[in-house]
């Protein structure tokens, strides 16, 4: 199997630019291998594969203390390994088109040190795939976390870490095989937690919400 990387990267003063393409391809067999059930695959079942373009651009020196990582994408997946039960084997099957971004800045400041990251997606079209419009399901369209660390000594440290999700649908087969859908709301989550190094040992302690 054939899977190909290439990438063009410029560097700019004290940015970075990297346009890039990849293939990706899932050996058709894991799927059957790592199941009880009796189906069998087809006699030409193909591998999965994954067309990847990538545009990111870095700086490392966007201000004073603050730097930069942004990266856009586009994904073309297709010929997933589908269970026919009907005709009981597994065939290829659907498509996934995708793109989005992913943004990441880290600022830091004498004992502090703040990273912040947001992922965005969205579905452009698919066929034979767990999607409700431009959403995968179980998958929120928008992520976010905020991670900020203090030292208040160089023995102890605290930080927080907040993360945020978008609403998400869920999807899940109940009983006698109809679908059953659910909405799960927005959240925002908070974690804390401070460590106190004493050679050769560290002490944590977490709180988790």
């Amino acid at each position: 199997m054939f899977s190909p990387r290439i990438a063009l990267i410029y560097s700019l003063y004290n940015w970075n630019f990297k346009a890039s393409y990849a293939k990706s391809v899932v050996d058709a067999p894991y799927y059957y291998r790592n199941t009880t059930l009796d189906i069998r695959g087809s006699g030409d079942l193909e591998p999965e594969y994954m067309d990847s373009w990538q545009f990111s651009c870095t700086n490392s020196r966007l201000a004073n203390g603050l730097s930069l990582d942004l990266n856009m994408y586009y994904n073309y997946a297709r010929n997933f390994v589908y269970n026919d039960q009907i005709v009981g084997r597994y065939i290829n099957a659907g498509f996934l088109k995708s793109a989005g971004c992913d943004l990441s800045l880290t600022y830091s400041y004498k004992r502090l040190l703040a990273t912040g990251n947001l992922s965005l997606q969205r579905v452009l079209s698919s066929d034979m795939y767990p999607v409700s419009g431009h959403q995968v399901y179980s998958v929120p369209n928008i992520q976010s976390n905020i991670i900020l660390g203090y030292k208040l000594t160089d023995e102890f440290r605290m930080h927080l870490n907040t993360i945020c999700t978008s609403k998400q649908i869920s999807e899940a087969i109940v009983q006698g095989g109809d679908h059953q859908y659910e909405d799960i709301p927005a959240r925002v989550i908070f974690d804390t937690g401070v460590s106190y190094e004493l050679k050769p040992m560290t002490l944590e302690l977490e709180v988790h919400n």
